[in-house]
């Protein structure tokens, strides 16, 4: 989805289709040339859209053009998550190689890989000042990055599964995670503590903050949506 929340890009083998959300409407259909696109992340000025695929290919696409402005290769393994920093300059990609890597758009050259999880990546967050980013595995750790010196500066753990779904609140100081084990944890990222946990009755896919940061939607692979309120912060 892009920022103004007013278009949504679906995926299809080889074609990319962009929705108006208003309307229902396809705007536009763009045909790629990777294999399977697994994710797909839009800048906050919503021109361009950064694609990870299965050949461990990423792929830059400008959004008005229709064109792909270049392809960013350097991962092992499929490119199962992105982020992109609040300027709209670096993206932070992780895959199957058990690799996150942090590249100039503008450029395309890789700035650095950073090294410390042992399974899979699933989801990455980027903090609002673009100074730190969290990383969720199969392996249920969830690990915090300096992005600026690619040092790990902590690990939460907490989640009996996978974690597959991660977001962090408007000053940076806090993170909700969904899991494969059907629970969400809100985590203090200064205390690199559990601050509460929810259950639900099915894997939780994609999490947010709204209403100041005190509550959090979530959906889950029912298809359910989960509005929670957090009580005591």
């Amino acid at each position: 989805m892009t920022p103004d929340g007013k278009r949504a890009i679906s995926e299809l083998p080889k074609i990319l289709k962009v929705l108006d959300l208003e309307s229902g409407s396809v705007i536009k259909t763009l045909k790629y040339q990777a294999s399977r696109i697994i994710t797909i992340a839009v800048t906050p000025d919503g021109k361009r859209a950064v694609l990870g695929s299965l050949d461990d290919t990423m792929w830059v696409w400008d959004l008005k053009s229709d064109k792909e402005i270049r392809m960013l290769k350097g991962h092992s393994g499929s490119v199962s998550a992105i982020a992109i920093t609040p300027d709209g300059k670096r993206a932070v990609s992780g895959s199957d190689g058990m690799d996150i890597r942090i590249w100039d758009l503008e450029s395309g050259i890789e700035i650095r890989m950073l090294k410390g999880h042992s399974d899979p990546i699933l989801a990455i967050a980027i903090t609002p000042d673009g100074k730190r980013a969290i990383s969720g595995s199969d392996g249920m750790d969830i690990r915090i990055w300096d992005l600026e010196s690619g040092k790990e500066i902590g690990i939460l753990r907490g989640h009996a599964g996978p974690v597959i779904a991660l977001a962090i609140a408007s000053d940076g100081k806090r993170a909700i995670s969904g899991s494969i084990d059907k629970t969400l944890n809100v985590w203090d990222l200064v205390s690199k503590k559990r601050i509460t946990t929810f259950s639900g009755d099915a894997p939780f896919t994609v999490c947010a903050f709204f209403s100041n940061d005190r509550a959090v939607i979530a959906g889950d692979r029912f298809g359910n949506i989960h509005f929670l309120y957090i009580v005591g912060i």
